[in-house]
């Protein structure tokens, strides 16, 4: 399996932020599948996968 380049690993754990606040821009629906395609493969207790996701594109209704 390859490694993270030590960059990268910095990113995720050391600089990484708890944000409070969004941006105006839409995400595009293509990013939002490839998100979630990398998300599914995440470990989970037992493999029991808990999370359940709902992805809002639009302020409508």
């Amino acid at each position: 399996m390859p490694a993270l380049p030590t960059e990268a690993l910095d990113q995720l754990f050391v600089e990484a932020r708890t944000h409070n606040g969004f941006a105006p821009e839409a995400i595009p629906e293509a990013t939002l599948r490839r998100l979630y395609n990398l998300m599914k493969w995440g470990p989970t207790s037992m493999n029991c996968q808990p999370a359940r996701l709902v992805f809002v594109t639009s302020g409508d209704g």
